[in-house]
């Protein structure tokens, strides 16, 4: 089981593919959100931001959480968290033809006219 840390203010970034965090995680995830992953306590209602606890820098993932836990959560708090409940932050675009219409804006060509 991986051990994971919050990522403060991460809660800023936007999902362009998906809307929202949670419904990223729900699509890129086998399982159901259920209970907040940090304590246990609430059902998860936000796709919160970890990373690994034991790597510098690194890649971000989502893991359901409460909003409560996202918000307060430092990165001195660690967490475990199972395998599966890890999803990368950038899983939509590992297939192109899963990248939706609002992001070509941003990667589309343009020669100029």
């Amino acid at each position: 089981m991986p051990f994971v840390v919050n990522v403060p203010g991460a809660n800023n970034m936007k999902s362009l593919c998906c809307g929202d965090w949670l419904k990223h995680w729900k699509k890129h995830s086998l399982s159901d959100p259920g209970m907040c992953r940090a304590c246990n306590k609430v059902e998860a209602d936000v796709g919160g931001h970890v990373k690994l606890a034991l790597h510098e820098g690194g890649k971000l993932f989502v893991v359901p959480m409460c909003h409560e836990c996202s918000e307060k959560k430092t990165q001195k708090d660690k967490f475990f968290v199972q395998d599966k409940d890890l999803v990368q932050t950038g899983a939509c675009f590992d297939d192109l033809d899963d990248i939706c219409d609002t992001d070509d804006k941003d990667t589309e060509y343009s020669d100029g006219e």
